[in-house]
């Protein structure tokens, strides 16, 4: 089967239209059966939740490997991240965030952080930031009014 390409801007602007709806539909349509068969599997372990953890632990327990790891996953999920002990300066401006900035490239080069925690702590303090001249724009901003109100 060929598919046609139109040859005008208008033809062209229809055609798109009906394949991203029938992408949208076809979308809609996966959804709705993830969401059926999740309400099935659900449906199905009502009430044998209780028996089949029991079975898992008994199999654990005999040394099964795939068992255990299904316990030990439930009891002490693997950590996305750890507590990064890291002494950072004050930041209480957005002047400090160079000091910072600086910091966090030094605990990088010297091995105490990895890169994307690094990353991570960059996006904590541009977001403090970002607060901190919200803020101060909204005092400014204030103050310039109440001097236009005199």
């Amino acid at each position: 089967m060929t598919i046609t390409r139109p040859r005008s801007w208008r033809s062209w602007k229809i055609w798109l239209v009906t394949r991203d709806a029938g992408l949208a539909l076809r979308f809609e349509a996966k959804a709705r059966f993830a969401l059926l068969i999740r309400r099935s599997v659900e449906a199905l372990l009502d009430g044998e939740a209780e028996t089949i953890t029991r079975k898992a632990i008994e199999l654990a327990k005999a040394g099964d490997l795939a068992a255990l790891r299904v316990c030990l996953d439930r009891i002490a999920p693997p950590r996305k991240d750890r507590p990064v002990l890291f002494e950072l300066p004050p930041v209480s401006s957005a002047a400090d965030a160079a000091k910072a900035a600086a910091a966090l490239l030094e605990a990088v080069a010297v091995g105490d952080l990895t890169p994307s925690e690094a990353s991570e702590l960059g996006k904590l303090i541009e977001a403090y930031i970002k607060a901190l001249e919200a803020t101060d724009f909204a005092e400014r901003l204030d103050k310039l009014e109440r001097m236009t109100n005199r």
